[in-house]
């Protein structure tokens, strides 16, 4: 995410996120447990990376990962909290 964004609430909106796959039950009996903690990973030069992990059975983490995914994507939509995004500049002289 941008460095602007509110840390806590990206962090309390994948809490959600993970605790309602825990309660659908499509995904409830494929994760073994609460996610992990999220926290911060990485800070890069255009954003913050914050990890995360969702413990599943074997074989069903894609579709657990996929699921998690669209989810974050709309809250995140709703929320109005934007995705980080590299960006270059390219200086062009002439003479």
């Amino acid at each position: 995410v941008p460095y602007e964004e509110n840390l806590d609430k990206v962090i309390s909106i994948m809490m959600k996120i993970a605790d309602s796959l825990q309660e659908d039950t499509i995904f409830k009996s494929k994760i073994l447990g609460s996610m992990d903690t999220p926290g911060i990973d990485s800070i890069k030069d255009y954003g913050i990376t914050i990890r995360s992990r969702i413990k599943t059975k074997p074989g069903v983490q894609s579709d657990i990962q996929k699921e998690y995914y669209k989810r974050l994507l709309q809250h995140f939509k709703r929320a109005r909290i934007k995705l980080a995004s590299s960006q270059k500049e390219i200086h062009i002289f002439s003479k």
